[in-house]
């Protein structure tokens, strides 16, 4: 697992957590003053010869750094280079630096929709919408658990109110494990 820069290595730690203790690298780089979005990859800090590299990222605006970074991992020995980060801005020139990198693989999600001519081969997008679903789920949960704990307590609705309420649960098919067998 790679960062592009030393301001990602937590990231990137906790992706090489996720990933079974993954080796650790990052690129150490620096930027010229007078251009702006501009960085030089000096060199690589950790082994990479021989070993397909995660390079992780939060977004591709231009493409400046993670580019150049995935260059500087093949130039440093590596098998391959795997770009994956969260949000694909693609601001010009993007397209063309990661179609001219050294990657293999582009993995970014749907944050921003990748309109057709910003399209690269190579490149995986992957949907937020189980993220998202999986959000609402425990928002909505959590909200049915602490109603249902104050509705149920005796002497707030009737039993026949009650008995209404446990049809519903079992009708929106909530998860047992969100409400105590108790309250059922």
């Amino acid at each position: 697992v790679v960062s592009p820069d030393a301001g990602r290595i937590k990231v990137a730690e906790q992706w090489s957590k996720r990933l079974g203790g993954a080796p650790l690298a990052f690129i150490h780089k620096t930027r010229d003053i007078n251009r702006p979005n501009e960085m030089v990859a000096n060199r690589v800090v950790g082994l990479v010869r021989d070993r397909v590299c995660v390079l992780v990222d939060d977004m591709i605006d231009t493409g400046g750094t993670i580019t150049k970074a995935a260059d500087a991992l093949m130039a440093d020995g590596a098998k391959a280079v795997v770009i994956a980060a969260t949000h694909a801005i693609l601001s010009e020139p993007a397209v063309e630096r990661l179609r001219a990198c050294a990657a293999e693989e582009v993995i970014v999600t749907n944050t921003l929709p990748i309109p057709p001519e910003k399209e690269v081969d190579g490149i995986t997008v992957l949907s937020i919408a189980p993220l998202i679903s999986a959000a609402i789920k425990e928002v909505f949960e959590d909200f049915v658990q602490t109603t249902w704990k104050i509705t149920m307590a005796d002497g707030v609705i009737s039993d026949r109110e009650k008995d209404r309420l446990r049809e519903i649960v079992k009708e929106l098919a909530i998860e047992p494990r969100t409400l105590p067998t108790e309250w059922i």
